[in-house]
């Protein structure tokens, strides 16, 4: 919600109020801005609360979103190891209708899986999405079942269709996925990202310009078969996808290749560059993602 420059023109029983619009959008820049962002979870009665750790104490808050009042029994909810992060909605009711989602503008979102994302955007009151800018979700769109890796995004689905929606209506967010398999410490997670660009976000990008090898292409191709899916649609551009782990090191993956026998035999058969042009390639999707 944006708060009214104007200062109130009436007796009000929270000064608060009476501050210019300026200096009280200063005070809730700060007051409500967490530093590891907000992490949203659906409690075991299905309401949905956004939560920020304590640094001091690691034990996690809570703001709820403001879709409802909150009652007692949910304030007690709160006492023993969590506390609503908006402490000042409960001041006066002006004070908690300027102050509705700001906790949203402030930070970054982050979600258990894409599932989670779904709910939310699906309660979160249509005022507020302007808000978002950032959802990260920790579990991305892979995960491995009885040892085997399952692509999520294997056949359409009509809540990925939902969620890419939502994507396409909002471009000023980003929602971040990190892709469980894509480590550094697996060398091929390169060729998968550059099929998945090629596939999912209709990338120029093609397998030959990497390999000159057909048989090699082929294997390429056939190695990452399993792992893009089948959805035919390009992923929208702010549905981006990330290496599982954060950091890279250029040293780990260049020493990481050249240990692994199969790889070595692709880069033999590589255009210009060799462990060094993936090298690069591997940075970029760090940084960028894809």
């Amino acid at each position: 919600m944006s708060t009214s420059l104007n200062t109130t023109s009436r007796d009000c029983a929270c000064p608060f109020l009476d501050l210019p619009g300026e200096l009280r959008n200063l005070i809730f820049a700060y007051t409500f801005s967490e530093p590891m962002g907000l992490s949203y979870r659906l409690d075991p009665p299905g309401i949905g609360r956004l939560e920020s750790m304590l640094p001091a104490t690691t034990l996690p808050s809570k703001v709820q979103l403001d879709t409802c009042k909150p009652t007692p029994e949910r304030k007690a909810l709160n006492r023993r190891t969590r506390r609503v992060a908006n402490q000042l909605q409960y001041v006066c009711h002006e004070l908690r209708a300027e102050t509705r989602g700001l906790g949203i503008r402030y930070n970054d979102l982050s979600f258990e899986y894409l599932k989670d994302v779904l709910a939310f955007i699906r309660i979160i009151p249509q005022a507020e999405v302007k808000h978002l800018r950032i959802l990260h979700v920790k579990k991305g769109m892979y995960s491995t079942v009885g040892g085997e890796e399952v692509n999520l995004l294997g056949a359409p689905d009509e809540r990925y269709s939902r969620l890419f929606n939502f994507c396409l209506a909002h471009p000023a967010l980003t929602i971040c996925n990190p892709v469980i398999g894509w480590r550094q410490s697996d060398p091929m997670f390169v060729p998968y990202a550059i099929l998945v660009q090629m596939q999912f976000r209709k990338s120029s990008s093609r397998i030959e310009d990497f390999f000159t090898s057909p048989s090699v292409q082929d294997m390429v191709r056939t190695i990452t078969s399993r792992k893009v899916g089948q959805m035919e649609e390009a992923l929208p551009a702010n549905f981006k996808m990330y290496p599982e782990d954060d950091t890279f090191d250029s040293t780990l993956f260049r020493n990481t290749c050249v240990g692994h026998p199969m790889i070595n035999n692709f880069f033999n058969h590589a255009v210009d560059g060799g462990v060094g042009r993936w090298a690069t390639e591997a940075e970029k999707i760090y940084m960028h993602g894809i």
